[in-house]
């Protein structure tokens, strides 16, 4: 089942996104362009790998529940991205705040829902639009 999604650079961070769930996680990704192979670890040890493919603003994702010592081999030496994850969850959707060690800072509406994620309107602490 699609999931659509839309993701904005972040001006300013809201007042309240430090009450949203936190964690913490490094993430591993293969991008051969047309499919994108994600390896992501959490900070309470949870393990997950997914094979994500992309279209303007949905996306089919498979993903399975997987043990870091299980899949350290398949990541070898690949580089990863760690960040700051916050989540809020909403009765059809749910918005994710990424803060990259490197300061960047994105948000994402998620549903399954295309009608809601089409119609969103965007907070006014919402930059541009970006593509995943």
């Amino acid at each position: 089942m699609p999931k659509y999604e839309r993701n904005f650079k972040i001006k300013t961070l809201p007042d309240n996104f430090k009450d949203w769930e936190k964690s913490i996680l490094k993430e591993w990704i293969v991008n051969n362009n047309s499919v994108i192979l994600r390896f992501r670890l959490y900070d309470d040890n949870r393990c997950y790998m997914d094979m994500k493919k992309d279209g303007d603003k949905d996306s089919h994702e498979y993903g399975v529940k997987c043990k870091y010592d299980d899949i350290k081999f398949l990541i070898g030496d690949l580089p990863y991205v760690e960040k700051d994850r916050y989540k809020q969850r909403m009765d059809n959707y749910l918005f994710t705040i990424d803060i990259f060690d490197d300061g960047v800072k994105i948000f994402e509406i998620e549903s399954k829902n295309k009608k809601i994620v089409d119609n969103f309107i965007p907070f006014d602490w919402l930059g541009k639009e970006i593509k995943n």
